[in-house]
């Protein structure tokens, strides 16, 4: 005679239960938070939220955990506002809340898209992006070599609010230092990026027809040496 000894557990749903739940904060802008959400039941259940009851998605600033978490990095102060905390397993849904508070940060501007060291060809287009966000009204200025563009200076063409700067087509002059320069009450910031232009080296032959035209082009490889470029036919200036 055999026996068979068989354990048998036997579960039931449960409803899910909160064991960690999120607070009431008051943070400053690019602050990170966290508001916790930790739930329990059978099935697990699983989580989302809402921020002013609009479903919440992940995105470069705003994440979800494993755990339930909501972490939002980089605060801003569009973030503040009634977040909701949603639990589910099938068998019932329960949620809990709390309230985020933002207040601006009194400091200069910051930089969002920063100007980067750029290397071009003679004729080409030259685009600078430097956006900010800080408190307050910010006002950005461009400068050239730590000066400001004179006023005659038709071919830098500067964007709206000075988020960029372009410069159709460009030749050895435009080479040097590029400030993006922002300015609100709580003081000045500013990011310098360093452009350099090269001319093409001539082709060394060229078939012409008589009465056609054509464009020899020098490369220096710093344009400080552009003074002392020379050209010579046959040997002679």
């Amino acid at each position: 005679v055999f026996r068979v000894v068989v354990d048998v557990q036997i579960t039931s749903d449960t409803s899910p239960l909160f064991r960690e739940t999120p607070q009431d904060q008051k943070v400053l802008t690019r602050s990170t938070v966290t508001l916790p959400c930790k739930a329990t039941g059978n099935p697990k259940p699983s989580t989302f939220w809402k921020h002013d009851d609009n479903l919440i998605f992940a995105s470069e600033s705003v994440s979800v955990n494993k755990n339930g978490s909501l972490v939002i990095t980089a605060v801003e102060m569009n973030h503040a506002g009634i977040y909701t905390c949603w639990a589910t397993n099938g068998r019932r849904s329960i949620s809990t809340f709390a309230e985020l508070t933002v207040e601006q940060r009194e400091e200069p501007p910051y930089f969002i898209t920063k100007p980067r060291k750029t290397q071009l060809l003679s004729g080409e287009q030259l685009l600078i992006h430097c956006e900010t966000s800080g408190p307050g009204t910010i006002t950005q200025t461009w400068l050239y070599n730590g000066e400001l563009f004179p006023d005659e200076n038709t071919k830098v063409l500067v964007i709206e609010d000075g988020s960029r700067l372009i410069i159709a087509s460009v030749d050895i002059t435009d080479s040097g230092s590029y400030t993006c320069q922002a300015r609100n009450n709580f003081g000045i910031s500013e990011l310098t990026a360093y452009v350099h232009v090269h001319l093409y080296q001539p082709n060394k032959t060229q078939s012409l027809l008589i009465g056609s035209t054509t464009q020899l082009l020098c490369n220096s490889k710093e344009p400080s040496f552009l003074q002392g470029i020379t050209w010579t036919k046959n040997g002679h200036q």
